[in-house]
């Protein structure tokens, strides 16, 4: 180039520098920046678009961390594994997702337990803290005599002066919570009240090899009973002592009479190692086995062969000291759970008979001779059965009441003394201290001994179809058979001439969903003695133990779970009200078989007759905080070692409890109403209606709700971004008109269309500029960076489309604006438009303006139908995630937490969305002032215009609503519930109707 070129060069661009100088001075063309800063409105949008990004960046990861945390404190229970014998019945069960039925821990259909040598290779492995093993029994009858006691006095004012016969009827209503039963049983007595002249006049001598006794009452049953002292001291000291008949005392005298209640006693004894235990729940929570630790000394210890005397004993002996003075003899310590006695109404009547000529004397003599082999009896005659059978079928006298009232506490099969009914207007003194224990009790012992028996558990399944829990019977047993195990010490239990079936197959009167195996039969065939007893030696409550664990990870421990609650009756029909807890059943089977549970040493188990009695083992993995990856390996690492051993090995950490519904098949109803006459019930009805819900722990909890929440807190950010990016759309396509107003104008001055799509261009790149630094704000504050790069990029890039789109718009002339100007009767005055004066109702008025203003009408419609999608979408992410987490506690804690920080977002993002609908809204009115102005002119009021524009709203935003409703259950449909989706269709509705009350506002 040469030198005059570039000095012509030079010059023309300082020409043209003065010229955009000029241009600024002048105020011709303001800066884009300035431009946008005037714009308001499109200001407006852009800062709603760049606060929800930054806001929903902000908490999401507010709701990450919330999360987190609430996992790191919630996901672990007690114990991580749950170790089974590898031929045991599977713990988890795919019902309600997965969940493992806590009656795993204790109990296996064919008694598949572990080996002490299995624990001890379970303890070694690298990286167990605790490995505590536990396992249950059964005590059939541990009361191998009646618990229920006569006390008649002997020897009163009023007492009659010779034996009279009664008829003792006792009815034991019980309930387990699906329906009620009703056993009765009568027993024929003959008692003699007369006077009481010690223990001389009562017998010849107890300690010689034959003679003759005098019974002081006897029963149908067999059972029989001499008169005693009323002094228990007294009493017990010539019993075991060296008082002799000839130093014979002569207080006052009482008869105590067992009676025969159909109560079939099961005591549940669940065997835990206390030291291991304590470990697993902590030193607080676990202070309540310390009795338990306390006593493990006197496990397998025998006495000294002493006998006890009363005088003798200190309430401060501690149990080897009892035990060392004879009290206690071969005992298992055992802790009682007193938190769920069952429901059993006793009522005790006695019916005075009348036998004329009838001989009562004499059936109460009874001859006994005493060798090695045995002890035989022989009543010089024989019990007047049939006489007092037919008498009582015409009874002269009405019964008297002798006991009604709850007699659980007091048939427990861990009650040391058992039910002691004192005979009418009769009041015994005050019994002294030590008739706690059971050789000191008036009458006879409550806990003679027992024999234990392995329990084989009910039938968990789920059904394929709709994959409800299902609990199977193993049976149903009559509860007489388990009264006691040797028919010897079992004599008179009942009195129907057909005893009932010794099998668990037929349907009786209570659903037994546990039976009972006998494979640790302990008793000495010789002395028919049982080898050990359980001995309580304090009480726990199951669910203060609960209480103490966290409620959203706990995990069943065996021995503190709750009642399930009764939903259906057997029949079919709903409960009245509030869901009941099922009581717990008196037979200490059944539905609930929480009720006669008491813990005891594991230890005790080879003197029981039982070689192994884990029935599993719960392991704690050490080194674990949070909810991490690295945690998560651990405790699968350590499953896997154990899987190595051969064993099965269920993860349970992640796992949180939640409510089951188990469908009850084939429980047997009892016969309504029950025949109180009947010795037993008669065959009851079977049915599969009975429902009940359960609290059982649902595996991967922990890991479904973070899938769930994490996904809902994402999906939220992304629709908060996408509906407030779609609005500010939406305005910037309603700015379209006043663009080309603008645009008009500026071709008016000289603007090229170039210059012109500039001009526009320019003030929209500072909007897009300001959303690019906001983006990048909320990718730095984000806790998933490459999501919000990803939804924040899509953001900023439709507005620089929809930047680029309006600039183009606002720049080409519309086809019917480039015909009038080359119309030659353009500049003509135009005669008014016919249609417009033939507007004369406000409705045609409203109707008119949506039709003209196509771009005002589209952009409300468009506003209506993104405003009611978001808020129906808004319960369908929620309702998915709801699905995705589960139904368990930490699910339900977590998403509600989570609920809280995304239900704060939606709400920003719709009261920003609103506002902005009601601005443009009110820009539009503003931009068609003259047109209301002449509609005044023409003798409107400004409440006929209101009413007009709300119309015309209204036009739009009807079709926007249904559009709306249309799209929300289309994608609502078969992916959330009904009330979901109804509540998605609400919502959406309400959304869109927030948005035309927002624009028609204006």
């Amino acid at each position: 180039m040469s030198r005059a070129a570039r000095k012509q060069s030079s010059a023309t661009r300082r020409d043209h520098r003065r010229t955009r100088q000029e241009q600024r001075r002048t105020g011709r063309v303001a800066a884009g920046p300035v431009r946008m800063w005037r714009n308001r409105l499109t200001l407006m949008a852009a800062g709603m678009v760049g606060l929800v990004i930054v806001a929903s960046a902000g908490m999401q990861n507010t709701s990450a961390v919330v999360l987190q945390s609430t996992l790191d404190a919630h996901w672990r229970g007690q114990y991580d594994i749950l170790v089974t014998a590898p031929t045991a019945t599977d713990p988890a069960i795919p019902a309600s997702g997965s969940t493992v039925v806590p009656d795993a821990l204790t109990i296996d259909q064919g008694r598949n337990t572990l080996t002490a040598e299995q624990l001890a290779s379970i303890r070694s492995i690298a990286g167990v803290d605790v490995a505590a093993p536990i396992g249950q029994l059964a005590i059939p009858a541990a009361q191998v005599v009646q618990p229920v006691y006569l006390n008649v006095p002997l020897d009163a004012p009023g007492t009659a002066p010779a034996p009279q016969a009664y008829a003792i009827t006792s009815t034991l209503t019980t309930t387990d919570g699906l329906s009620q039963t009703a056993n009765s049983n009568t027993d024929y007595v003959i008692i003699d009240q007369s006077q009481w002249q010690g223990y001389a006049a009562e017998s010849t001598d107890r300690y010689l090899p034959s003679g003759t006794v005098r019974l002081r009452a006897l029963s149908s049953s067999g059972a029989g009973a001499m008169g005693d002292e009323v002094d228990p001291q007294t009493s017990f000291d010539y019993t075991f002592g060296d008082v002799l008949p000839k130093t014979d005392p002569s207080g006052q005298g009482v008869v105590r009479l067992p009676v025969s209640v159909p109560a079939a006693q099961n005591a549940i004894v669940t065997l835990v190692d206390p030291v291991a235990e304590k470990q697993l729940l902590g030193d607080s929570a676990g202070s309540f086995l310390d009795p338990l630790i306390a006593s493990s000394s006197i496990i397998n210890r025998a006495s000294n062969g002493g006998s006890p005397v009363a005088a003798q004993l200190n309430p401060d002996d501690s149990l080897t000291t009892l035990q060392d003075k004879g009290v206690l003899s071969n005992v298992s310590p055992v802790l009682v759970r007193s938190d769920t006695m069952p429901v059993a109404h006793l009522d005790l009547t006695a019916t005075p008979l009348t036998i004329a000529g009838a001989d009562l004397e004499t059936p109460l003599k009874e001859t006994f001779s005493t060798t090695d082999a045995a002890t035989a009896e022989a009543p010089e005659a024989p019990f007047p059965s049939d006489q007092l059978k037919a008498a009582a079928s015409t009874p002269q006298a009405s019964p008297v009441t002798l006991y009604s009232g709850d007699a659980g506490p007091e048939l427990s099969p861990f009650s040391t003394n058992g039910l002691l009914v004192n005979w009418p207007g009769y009041n015994p003194p005050a019994l002294p201290w030590y008739t706690k224990f059971a050789e000191f009790a008036p009458g006879s012992s409550g806990i003679d001994g027992i024999s234990t028996k392995a329990i084989t558990a009910p039938t968990f399944g789920s059904d394929q179809a709709s994959g409800t829990a299902t609990i199977g019977a193993q049976g149903y047993a009559d509860p007489f058979q388990f009264a006691t195990l040797d028919p010897a010490l079992n004599r008179g239990q009942h009195t129907d001439e057909n005893p009932p079936t010794s099998t668990v197959t037929d349907p009786r009167d209570e659903a037994q969903y546990f039976s009972l195996t006998a494979p640790n039969l302990t008793i000495d065939a010789k002395t028919r003695a049982f080898t050990k007893t359980p001995w309580p030696v304090g009480t726990f409550s199951g669910a203060d133990v609960a209480e103490q664990a966290d409620p959203v990870s706990a995990v069943p421990l065996g021995y503190t779970e709750a009642a399930p609650a009764v939903v259906t009756s057997p029949s079919g029909a709903p409960i009245s009200g509030a869901a009941a807890a099922a009581p717990a059943s008196f037979s200490g089977l059944g539905i609930n078989p929480n009720a006669a549970t008491a813990l005891a040493d594991i230890a005790n188990a080879p003197t029981w007759g039982v070689d192994s009695p884990i029935a599993s083992v719960r392991v704690r993995v050490g080194g674990i905080t949070g909810f991490t990856d690295e945690a998560v390996q651990k405790v699968l690492h350590v499953a896997e070692a154990i899987r190595a051993l051969g064993l099965r090995a269920t993860v349970v950490s992640g796992s949180s409890p939640q409510n089951v519904p188990v469908d009850v098949l084939g429980y047997a109803s009892p016969p309504s109403p029950p025949s109180p006459s009947a010795s037993l019930p008669q065959l009851p009805s079977v049915g599969d209606g009975a429902v009940i819900t359960a609290s059982w722990p649902s595996l991967g909890a922990a890991a479904s709700a973070q899938s769930g929440v994490s996904a809902s807190a994402l999906l939220t950010l992304v629709l908060a971004i996408a509906a407030s990016t779609v609005l500010f759309a939406t305005v910037m396509f309603a700015s379209i008109a006043g663009r080309r107003e603008q645009s008009g104008v500026l071709r008016q001055l000289g603007f090229t269309s170039r210059r012109r799509f500039r001009f526009f261009i320019s003030e929209d790149a500072a909007t897009v500029v300001l959303l690019a630094l906001l983006a990048g704000a909320a990718v730095a504050f984000s806790s998933v960076p490459q999501l919000v790069e990803v939804t924040a990029g899509a953001s900023v890039g439709i507005a620089l489309l929809v930047s680029v789109a309006v600039a183009i718009a606002a720049v080409v002339r519309p086809r019917a604006e480039r015909a009038r100007a080359v119309n030659t009767r353009a500049d003509r005055p135009r005669r008014p438009d016919a249609r417009a004066s033939m507007v004369g109702s406000i409705g045609g008025f409203a109707v008119r303006q949506a039709a003209t203003r196509k771009l005002s009408t589209v952009t409300n419609l468009l506003a209506t139908l993104f405003v009611g999608v978001a808020a129906g979408l808004a319960v369908i992410t929620f309702a998915r995630s709801q699905h995705t987490a589960g139904s368990s506690r930490v699910a339900a804690l977590t998403l509600t937490q989570g609920a809280v920080i995304e239900g704060a977002l939606l709400l920003m993002t719709a009261v920003a969305a609103l506002a902005l609908i009601g601005v443009s809204r009110r820009r539009e009115r503003e931009q068609n002032a003259q047109v209301d102005t002449a509609m005044l002119a023409a003798g409107w009021t400004r409440r006929d215009l209101s009413k007009a524009w709300r119309l015309s709203t209204a036009a739009a935003a009807i079709p926007g609503a249904v559009l709306a409703c249309a799209v929300t259950a289309s994608l609502a449909a078969g992916q959330v519930p009904a009330p979901a989706l109804a509540l998605a269709v609400a919502l959406t509705l309400g959304g869109s109707l927030a948005a035309y009350l927002a624009a028609a506002r204006h």
